[in-house]
């Protein structure tokens, strides 16, 4: 595999040049990746979600309130009325 042409490639999709930590993180990605199945996709590092985000979609979700052990209550299934 031709990991310039790749990095070239992404380089341009972002229009800018990299970071260290992102050849670092796309350099473990294709150091992972199954290129032998068609359809193999390799995620690189996790996104997180800001607390701005967070409220966002829980104001389009309907979230209803947060449990005593920290975790967000679901809703019950609009469409049956039964669990989520």
């Amino acid at each position: 595999m031709n990991r310039k042409a790749v990095f070239d490639l992404v380089r341009r999709l972002m229009g800018r040049s990299f970071r260290q930590s992102e050849v670092e993180a796309l350099d473990r990605a294709l150091n992972g990746a199954d290129f032998s199945a068609q359809d193999s996709v390799t995620c690189g590092p996790c996104l997180r979600v800001s607390s701005a985000g967070m409220a966002l979609i829980k104001r389009f979700e309907g979230c209803a309130r947060r449990r005593p052990d920290g975790l967000d209550q679901a809703y019950p299934d609009p469409g049956t009325g039964g669990e989520p």
